[in-house]
């Protein structure tokens, strides 16, 4: 893996739209790119680049605890691996749902989501950990998530979610290890299928 790591500055401002071209001729398929703990607060894209169909890489971005805010924007990347917790996100653009094809591991924790779930979510069909727990995310869990055969970590934790637990968890198949539903609205019976998840 190669990689750019900036993490555990100072560097605050606006990420450059430049440094999406880094990794454009790297020779290795994975990559990351970690600009967390610092003090950036929005990232610069260029409109005319988009690496998004170039499936040879597989990039891991890091941002979180930084001060970033407003909607997060279509990276031109597909990504494996994006931690955006502990920033001031409100939303995520539902277009860049196709750059998580491949995502296994996704966090938008500690932030000010808002509305409904993301859209974008239901691209990421490779989760295996997703978290986002303290946020704002209200109305009802949604029927996506039973096409997220591989997951095992669910952390919903501290939104504002209502309705009852789907019974879309604890297929036949089902790998949960963790599912955290903590300090919501939700309401009604507890889905018997959450039997077939013995790893809870």
């Amino acid at each position: 893996m190669s990689g750019l790591d900036l993490s555990m500055n100072k560097i605050s401002g606006k990420v450059p739209k430049w440094i999406w071209g880094v990794f454009l001729t790297s020779s290795t398929k994975r990559v990351l790119l970690d600009l967390s703990s610092n003090s950036f607060v929005e990232l610069e894209i260029d409109p005319y680049l988009n690496f998004s169909y170039f499936g040879r890489l597989q990039v891991t971005l890091d941002l979180h605890s930084n001060n970033f805010h407003g909607k997060f924007p279509i990276v031109p990347y597909i990504l494996d691996n994006l931690d955006c917790s502990s920033n001031h996100f409100t939303s995520i653009d539902p277009d860049f749902g196709p750059n998580l094809i491949i995502a296994y591991f996704l966090s938008f924790s500690n932030n000010n989501l808002r509305g409904s779930f993301p859209a974008a979510l239901q691209y990421a069909l490779n989760l295996c950990h997703l978290n986002l727990e303290f946020n704002h995310l209200n109305g009802n869990i949604p029927d996506y998530f039973i096409n997220m055969s591989l997951l095992n970590v669910v952390n919903l934790r501290g939104n504002n979610l209502k309705g009852s637990i789907p019974a879309i968890f604890g297929n036949q198949y089902c790998y949960l290890e963790t599912l955290d539903l903590n300090g919501n609205f939700l309401q009604g019976r507890v889905p018997r299928s959450l039997a077939n998840c013995k790893a809870l």
